[in-house]
């Protein structure tokens, strides 16, 4: 009789712990991508000497 429960408990857990590295992807990709903008423009922005 407990079995399903805990089948349906893990399950939760595996999509919460799913989220939580989506989440945490997400986060990575956008710093990277702000940085790499940030970068861009800067070069952009500054007299090419370098």
């Amino acid at each position: 009789i407990a079995e399903p429960i805990e089948k349906k408990k893990k399950k939760s857990l595996d999509a919460l712990r799913m989220r939580r590295d989506f989440c945490n992807g997400g986060l990575a990709c956008a710093v990277v991508w702000v940085s790499s903008t940030c970068w861009l423009l800067l070069s952009l922005s500054s007299p090419v000497t370098a």
